[in-house]
């Protein structure tokens, strides 16, 4: 790029329209490559290894866009010996254009992964509230099973013991998920 090129180019600070752009992979055309973002039955890893896979391509696709756009300045203005006002401007809006324009598509795909990885604190909420009702009906279950054990005489009172012993840390472990769950949810 000549001297007076980018000296003109630096003094033009109108935005301007985006006159072309990279074809980037849009988030929607992730999912339906990789289904199992978007299925709430598969296992939790398959959508995360997914979503972390497809992390580095978007910092690729900007910076083939932000490469595009500077190939493609620097094609207009170099070996120009002279350019006209004119054609400075409509060269810098080009380039601010398709630098705006990737720019754009690198955060809509952010906010794209931003909000699948939210959909993910919702799944785990829903593992952990199944996981909790069935330790309740456990605990009730167990509940049950003690009070019958102490009506009958001809149980060990040993044996009363353990089961209490094993229904307390039922009943801890069920404190500690409904502690993650109001402690998740604050």
């Amino acid at each position: 790029m000549t001297r007076s090129a980018t000296m003109a180019l630096e003094q033009t600070s109108d935005e301007g329209i985006i006159e072309e752009s990279v074809p980037v992979q849009d988030s929607r055309e992730f999912v339906a490559r990789h289904p199992a973002t978007a299925s709430s039955d598969a296992p939790a890893s398959e959508p995360v290894g997914s979503l972390m896979s497809f992390m580095p391509s978007i910092a690729d696709q900007f910076m083939l866009s932000a490469e595009t756009a500077t190939r493609k300045l620097s094609e207009r203005v170099d070996g120009a010996t002279s350019l006209t006002p004119d054609e400075i401007k409509a060269a810098k809006e080009t380039f601010i254009g398709a630098m705006l324009e990737a720019a754009g598509q690198l955060m809509s795909q952010r906010q794209w992964l931003v909000d699948e990885i939210r959909s993910f604190d919702g799944l785990w909420q829903g593992k952990v509230l199944k996981k909790i009702q069935e330790i309740e009906a456990v605990v009730e279950a167990e509940d049950q099973r003690i009070r019958s054990m102490t009506d009958d005489d001809s149980v060990d009172l040993s044996s009363v013991m353990r089961a209490i012993s094993t229904l307390n840390e039922k009943k801890a472990y069920l404190d500690g998920l409904r502690f993650q769950m109001q402690c998740s949810t604050d």
